[in-house]
């Protein structure tokens, strides 16, 4: 189940470029869960034939939904659902969506790494100095980009 919430919510992030829309996937998660046949919760679940949701997708498709106890097994009880909201809810945050346009989804922590790895590599021995250099070099054309060091 942990797999399967990771997995939808990297797509609700890269599918969606409006963090309202991200937003608004990432609720159709848990809603999607805690569905069952007497309360079908498919509301905010993608449409159309390539949808995740494989009810909203037979319905595109105008073929009958299966059951939801043999594709969702065990749906989220209304315990489970408050105890996720508050997980729920700081990934559906503002603040978070909005680092997150455009489908963009690397921490700027793992760009900087990136960076200051290309000057040098982990998998080759260098002394501090080294280090300190390559650090201080990939801080600079972090901050700056690339356009300091495109100058001839």
């Amino acid at each position: 189940m942990v797999e399967k919430v990771q997995k939808y919510y990297g797509k609700a992030i890269r599918n969606n470029k409006d963090p309202a829309e991200m937003k608004n996937a990432i609720y159709a998660i848990l809603d999607h869960y805690r569905s069952t046949d007497e309360n079908p919760q498919h509301k905010k679940c993608p449409i159309g034939e390539d949808s995740w949701c494989i009810f909203n997708r037979d319905a595109a498709r105008n073929v009958p939904p299966p059951l939801h106890k043999d594709k969702i097994k065990t749906p989220l009880s209304d315990f489970v659902v408050a105890k996720m909201m508050p997980v729920f809810q700081r990934l559906a945050s503002d603040d978070l969506l909005m680092r997150c346009k455009e489908g963009k989804t690397q921490n700027a922590n793992e760009c900087l790494h990136s960076v200051i790895w290309s000057k040098c590599p982990k998998t080759t021995m260098v002394t501090r100095k080294r280090i300190e250099l390559a650090v201080i070099e990939g801080i600079t054309q972090f901050n700056s980009g690339n356009s300091l060091h495109n100058v001839k």
